[in-house]
């Protein structure tokens, strides 16, 4: 069932310093989220909370799917999140990597979802070799293959084209544009062409 991201009256703090004043907004399946601003200005600081991943000083977040709306901690297993921060496994295969965290998130047939995957973004012929051997470019689209192994119904994308080339960005642009028909996007980015996809943005530390 599609779900509703709801934002609301969002702040935190850390310490004495004010990360994210009294943020509201909205994402739904069909209309992406943008978020933008200056660096600092707390982008991460609210797609962490939006995923369940940081708790707000002030204000919620709720998931409303029409039955048992909660917050994003109940739905951790229907979140896919692509983040800089986000680390795999370099010492396994990309498939180990994609089977071993498709199991944790109880997805059935984890292998060969994570063939589909690697397929889709370029990289089944690199599917046996160890993530130490590849590029920052792949382990970017790697990432995409680890957001999107549980088929998320939120999908949240912190600088989504970090280190991709002209051939990434577009597969990116193609995910997304696949993605939105389904599922609730929030997107934290400065790039230009990106901002330019969303459907509702919000520029934060202005």
């Amino acid at each position: 069932m599609a779900i509703t991201v709801v934002i609301d009256g969002v702040s935190r703090r850390f310490g004495e310093r004010t990360a994210l004043r009294k943020v509201s907004a909205a994402a739904r399946p069909g209309r992406l989220l943008l978020v933008t601003g200056r660096n600092g200005s707390g982008k991460s600081t609210l797609l962490k909370i939006a995923a369940g991943l940081l708790r707000p000083s002030t204000g919620s977040v709720v998931y409303r799917d029409g039955a048992d709306d909660g917050s994003p901690e109940l739905f951790s297993d229907r979140i896919g999140f692509v983040s800089p921060e986000l680390s795999l496994y370099d010492e396994l295969s990309a498939l180990d990597n994609l089977t071993f965290f498709g199991g944790l998130k109880g997805v059935r047939d984890a292998a060969l979802k994570g063939e589909a995957l690697l397929e889709r973004v370029g990289l089944l012929d690199r599917a046996d070799d160890p993530l130490s051997s590849f590029s920052s470019g792949m382990k970017q689209r790697m990432k995409f293959c680890f957001s999107l192994i549980n088929d998320p119904d939120v999908w949240i994308l912190d600088e989504p084209t970090a280190n991709l080339d002209d051939a990434g960005k577009e597969l990116v642009y193609s995910l997304i544009e696949d993605m939105r028909k389904k599922s609730a996007l929030i997107i934290a980015t400065n790039e230009k062409e990106e901002v330019r996809l969303g459907d509702e943005v919000i520029e934060l530390g202005r």
